[in-house]
């Protein structure tokens, strides 16, 4: 039984590099008491948010290990700007998520459903059409867009090389 342990033992250690970082909560925050009030969790959670986050597709191409994302994480926390939106944050990633929604909402769906504004005439809504030029102002945030679809395309871009040199290193 002994051997067995100490075989297993030897092979986690195997498995790990030895400058590999220890896993924690990966926030790099200091801990909460478990009897916490809500309003330090809360708190918490937003500046998990707003802390730069491995999840985040960016994070790779910008950061090269993940000593680098700790000591990123680190470095924004203690910072007296913690509150200021990291680019790599998940925050961030969700309000750039919410700007398709928002910009497929404020689409004119009246132009779509002609006969809801009458024809010029003395029973006329045509004036209606003038709210329905409003939201076409939005058009201005088409280069958000265009940015993102260039991080979109980065991301895969990176994710197709490393699957095509995978693949190269593969014994034939």
């Amino acid at each position: 039984m002994a051997i067995d342990s100490n075989i297993s033992k030897k092979r986690a250690s195997l498995r790990t590099h030895i400058c590999d970082l220890p896993r924690t909560s990966g926030s790099n925050l200091p801990k909460l008491p478990p009897n916490a009030k809500f309003y330090s969790r809360w708190k918490r959670n937003l500046q998990k948010l707003v802390l730069v986050s491995a999840q985040h597709p960016l994070t790779r191409l910008i950061f090269r290990s993940q000593a680098a994302v700790a000591f990123e994480k680190r470095r924004h926390s203690r910072s007296p700007n913690q509150w200021i939106i990291h680019p790599c944050s998940m925050l961030r990633h969700y309000v750039k998520g919410y700007f398709f929604i928002d910009f497929i909402s404020t689409l004119p769906y009246m132009w779509f459903y002609p006969t809801r504004i009458l024809p010029p005439g003395p029973d006329s809504n045509s004036v209606l059409l003038i709210v329905e030029f409003l939201p076409i102002l939005k058009i201005i945030r088409i280069p958000t867009v265009r940015r993102n679809v260039q991080h979109i395309n980065a991301v895969i871009h990176t994710f197709i090389s490393r699957i095509h040199n995978n693949i190269l290193k593969l014994p034939i």
